[in-house]
């Protein structure tokens, strides 16, 4: 059995069709390093140590970013999405900077 942990696989439920994928060009996607939390006791801001969003970085689960003011953590993978506040979206905001 071959193993794909290190391969993504993309299912898309278009009209009742499904279509599965894997990417074959990842050299250009690049991970964005996930930052360690920051205690909230601490007074440090909210956005300290976080990075801004860029639409060339493959986010993954758990990711947070800054965009607009705002913190964002991703909800599951996420490439070129842009946080914008969409409850159903890829990205959940967590609260505006200090």
């Amino acid at each position: 059995m071959k193993h794909f942990s290190k391969s993504l696989l993309l299912i898309l439920f278009m009209g009742g069709f499904v279509f599965a994928t894997t990417p074959t060009n990842n050299k250009n996607i690049r991970k964005h390093p996930k930052p360690s939390r920051v205690s909230a006791s601490t007074g440090t801001p909210l956005c300290a140590g976080v990075l801004p969003w860029n639409s060339s970085v493959a986010y993954y689960t758990g990711y947070e970013v800054v965009y607009n003011g705002h913190k964002w953590k991703a909800k599951w993978y996420s490439y070129n999405n842009t946080p914008n506040g969409d409850p159903y979206g890829v990205w959940e905001d967590e609260g505006a900077c200090n």
